[in-house]
């Protein structure tokens, strides 16, 4: 690799393009509204030759129509005006959005309109032009009415997180004179930020969001600043596809543990602003403590106890005991050594008006936590939010691939979803619902998570079912995270109490034993990490060894086929179709030597 880029260069480059660390998603995301309508609010959208009138019956129980098969043709430059029709006489705000760039999302500045219907209004209208740096060819248009929620927002809509009350709308249009010819670096698929991270190749994704095929496209790879050689992604790569390229280089994290990666297309595009990404996968030690803490704020800490009764406190005294946990708080805490690997659970609270200094937490060391988490750590992150955020956006950005909490959805009633350990745990009775005036000041939006507690207004509002979560589960590399929007214990009765109390004693317990994440196995030279696993499992050995066979077998001794890669320091196995239970690795290498390591596939 040549040292001939410029850091200078680099760093305007990566100011100039801000959003080209967004996460790419396959679909567009569907809303949901979870209130009972009693009266249509979107019932007709004029634009262009799109005239959809009469429109008073949902496609969806949930409030959602799908309407792309009507279609109109959009100029970039003249002005155009969108008029929408609704039957509710109640106030409502209503927003649309062009997916003017292609990549399945509604950005700020895709935003075409945002007005309110005042009361007694039937009709809006909404001028607006597209701008030349839009792309050609069709893509969609979102047109959204929903209600204010409580609080001190003005004029709030979002094009996906949930709203108490609402109605959307999708059409297509289609882009002339814009851009014809754009390619964007989507994401770095590999490395990721994980336990025992060696010599790694780099894979990213590459998509074509034109209107025309794209080949040949140039792509460079920056390695903490020394400029690697142009790379060729041949194509043909056709309109909405993507590919994956991986890089002749591997980067090696035995000797730093952490790199910057860079990655550039070279080729001259209408939107440059997704021709760069950067990011910094890191080779992450293993949690080998079991150490509990529990963080707040410490500016707002009456809010937790604001009238007598059970606190997070007495929980936490009731399933770890007292004494052995430690409080701290967002301003004051040492966060390397409390999200270090001594950590094995961490409880972070963010409720009513905490909820401002965690966001504030979570904006400065959020790549931290998730580390953390990523390295075996099991976290609880709670906020029953009571934002002073007046910009009108009415989400709170948690991280973890793009999990929020939406404050356009108050919960009244809750109760649990599905089978889960939680529900039947060491603390009973938890009861079939918990009741409060405000038992969430919000629900859980994102991709991947599992449901585990829902709201469940819908059966005293009569709206439909849409089971939307107050507490949701997602694995994180090696660790877990669970997710939730419920309000200040002293809020609850008992039963409510109970379930939070299984909550925490569900997120103890880290593997830091013999057999652990990243740790050797009795007897053996070997690393096996994540492990237990859910899928992927990486075997990593000495350097200068060099593998040569691999087996598996069950503890009765059956052999079990599991597909498997190898690479140059370790063995990737593929345990996804795998029944849960332990299982035995048995590696040879080229010296003739064989070394076994046990894994649990959960």
């Amino acid at each position: 690799m040549q040292t001939s880029f410029p850091h200078t260069l680099l760093g305007f480059l990566l100011l100039a393009v801000p959003s080209a660390t967004a996460t790419a998603q396959s679909s567009y995301c569907i809303p949901e509204h979870g209130g009972q309508i009693v009266a249509p609010i979107l019932t007709s959208v004029s634009l262009g030759s799109i005239n959809n009138t009469g429109t008073t019956a949902l496609q969806v129980p949930s409030g959602y129509s799908d309407f792309t098969a009507m279609q109109t043709t959009l100029a970039a430059g003249p002005a155009y005006n969108l008029t929408i029709g609704s039957d509710d006489a109640w106030p409502h705000n209503f927003a649309a959005w062009v997916d003017m760039d292609h990549d399945k999302r509604f950005s700020d500045d895709e935003q075409i309109g945002l007005a309110l219907m005042t009361f007694n209004s039937f009709t809006l209208n909404l001028t607006f032009t597209i701008p030349a740096t839009a792309l050609n060819g069709p893509t969609r248009l979102r047109i959204r009415g929903v209600e204010e929620p409580f609080g001190p927002w003005m004029l709030s809509n979002d094009p996906c997180i949930p709203f108490t009350y609402g109605e959307a709308e999708d059409y297509t249009v289609v882009i002339t004179g814009g851009g014809e010819s754009d390619a964007a670096i989507a994401e770095l698929i590999s490395p990721v930020s994980a336990v025992g991270l060696g010599v790694e190749p780099v894979t990213i994704s590459v998509e074509n969001r034109g209107s025309v095929a794209l080949s040949n496209l140039q792509v460079q790879m920056i390695v903490d600043g020394l400029v690697g050689p142009v790379e060729i992604v041949p194509g043909p790569v056709q309109p909405g596809a993507s590919v994956d390229h991986t890089f002749q280089t591997a980067v090696d994290h035995d000797g730093l543990a952490c790199h910057q990666l860079a990655f550039l297309l070279l080729d001259a595009d209408a939107r440059p602003d997704n021709n760069v990404l950067v990011r910094e996968p890191c080779r992450l030690d293993p949690i080998t403590g079991s150490d509990v803490w529990y963080i707040h704020s410490n500016l707002f800490q009456p809010m937790e106890t604001w009238t007598s009764g059970t606190t997070n406190e007495t929980t936490m005294n009731t399933v770890f005991g007292q004494g052995n946990w430690q409080l701290g708080h967002f301003e004051t805490i040492d966060v390397a050594q409390v999200f270090g690997p001594g950590s094995c659970t961490i409880f972070i609270d963010g409720s009513f008006l905490d909820v401002d200094p965690l966001m504030v937490f979570l904006a400065t060391y959020g790549e931290t936590v998730e580390n953390w988490v990523a390295a075996g750590g099991k976290l609880f992150l709670n906020s029953s939010p009571d934002s002073q955020d007046i910009t009108g956006h009415v989400h709170l950005d948690l991280g973890f691939g793009g999990t929020s909490i939406s404050q356009s959805y108050s919960v009244s009633y809750a109760r649990p979803y599905g089978t889960h350990p939680i529900h039947t745990g060491p603390h009973q009775p938890i009861g079939s619902e918990w009741v409060a005036f405000y038992y969430a000041n919000g629900v859980l939006h994102g991709e991947g998570l599992t449901k585990v507690n829902v709201e469940n207004n819908d059966d005293h509002a009569g709206g439909p079912t849409v089971d939307l979560p107050t507490l949701a589960e997602k694995d994180w590399g090696a660790g877990k995270v669970l997710f939730g929007t419920i309000g200040p214990s002293e809020l609850f009765g008992p039963e409510a109490m109970n379930d939070r109390a299984n909550i925490l004693d569900y997120m103890t317990g880290c593997s830091t034993g013999s057999t652990g994440i990243g740790s050797p196995d009795n007897g053996s030279g070997l690393v096996a990490y994540p492990n237990p696993t859910r899928g992927e499992l990486r075997i990593r050995y000495a350097k200068g060894m060099k593998a040569t066979t691999v087996t598996v077998h069950d503890l009765l001794g059956t052999r079990v086929a599991m597909p498997f890669t190898m690479l140059n320091d370790h063995v990737m196995i593929d345990a996804d179709a795998c029944a849960s239970g332990t299982y035995i690795v048995s590696l040879g290498f080229v010296n003739g030597s064989q070394q076994h390591v046990r894994f649990v596939r959960e």
